[in-house]
């Protein structure tokens, strides 16, 4: 670092006009100026600290104009308190660098920005959050490639697409198929949300790419069986997003149980208290067994019945009857395993 000459200005306050003597106006004098030193050195700090207390408040209407074009302030305010780039000088809201900053603080705060027009910035305020969306310029809600490319970085972003894109069947498939999570939204579409939340092949669509899609559908579109087995077919607990219908449907339970063995947990109870049907899904899934009703665990017929099936999980819920293990061992030799759970060693 090269040398830089300083310069130091001291000033005398007791001039020479006023040396120290033992003339008592003299020093009076001297005293005068020194007060008023001390109380201007101490104005500037009563102001510095009210300067800095002013920068943590949080204004609703208006920032101090000392404030209105430090960057440093506007993004801390916002960070702190959510909102406030409406006060700011209109050169820092033309600021595309600075109201970059802004928007990854909160997106929404495009709005009082000069970018609602800029398709990278309404992306970048978008991707963790659906709502700044509903800040874009209506030319941009309406353009619907850019609103595709909006709903494949959050799904929310088509909740504030135009009325005419909602409304548009095809568009809405192609959203779905861009972000499956889309279905959800579909509900808050206006008068039109009821017939697009309840078209089938809407939801088919969904349900292909994602069974779990399946929870987002309608009442009436969960009551339908192809719609739902669809769904369950890939998952089977999404059972539980069935309707009470298909619950108790025994076909329909079993292609279910097939797919996972949890799936049982949410048929109807008169079906998991029903010895034939859960023979039949323990045939299915030998793990289904545990979700069976309760009364089944305690039916020793029943109990000997699955173990011959292969089902190895029966001796956790026989009573330690000795005799009766062995009878289940004899049957399936696998249930060794958990016999310590039973019989002491």
């Amino acid at each position: 670092m090269p040398k830089q000459n300083v310069r130091m200005t001291m000033v005398d306050f007791s001039n020479s006009f006023f040396h120290i003597s033992d003339n008592n106006e003299d020093q009076n004098e001297i005293r005068k100026w020194e007060l008023l030193l001390k109380k201007k050195f101490s104005l500037q700090q009563e102001g510095k600290k009210k300067w800095l207390l002013n920068r943590e408040l949080q204004y609703e209407h208006f920032f101090p104009i000392e404030f209105m074009n430090d960057k440093q302030f506007v993004l801390n305010h916002i960070k702190k308190y959510g909102h406030g780039l409406r006060f700011a000088f209109v050169k820092l809201k033309q600021d595309k660098e600075f109201v970059l900053q802004v928007i990854q603080l909160n997106g929404l705060e495009l709005s009082q920005s000069f970018f609602r027009k800029d398709k990278e910035m309404v992306l970048i305020a978008t991707k963790k959050d659906g709502r700044p969306f509903v800040c874009a310029s209506e030319e941009l809600k309406n353009d619907k490639n850019f609103v595709l490319e909006a709903i494949r970085l959050n799904e929310k972003c088509l909740c504030y697409a135009s009325q005419a894109l909602k409304q548009d069947k095809e568009f809405v498939f192609e959203a779905i198929k861009q972000n499956r999570k889309a279905l959800r939204w579909i509900s808050v579409f206006g008068f039109a949300s009821r017939e697009l939340r309840n078209d089938r092949e809407i939801t088919l669509q969904a349900i292909k790419q994602d069974g779990s899609a399946l929870i987002h559908a309608s009442t009436e579109l969960k009551g339908i069986k192809s719609v739902v087995l669809t769904a369950v077919n890939q998952i089977g607990w999404l059972l539980e997003y069935a309707s009470a219908e298909l619950k108790n449907d025994r076909e329909f339970v079993l292609s279910a149980v097939r797919q996972t063995s949890s799936a049982l947990r949410y048929a109807d109870e008169m079906l998991k208290r029903d010895q034939e049907f859960v023979f039949e899904a323990v045939k299915q899934n030998s793990d289904a067994f545990e979700y069976a009703s309760q009364e089944l665990f305690n039916d020793k017929e029943f109990l000997l019945k699955l173990a011959k099936l292969g089902c190895r999980n029966v001796v956790i819920c026989i009573p330690k009857d000795r005799e009766f293990v062995l009878r289940i061992v004899k049957l399936n030799g696998l249930c060794c395993w958990i016999i310590w759970l039973i019989i002491p060693q």
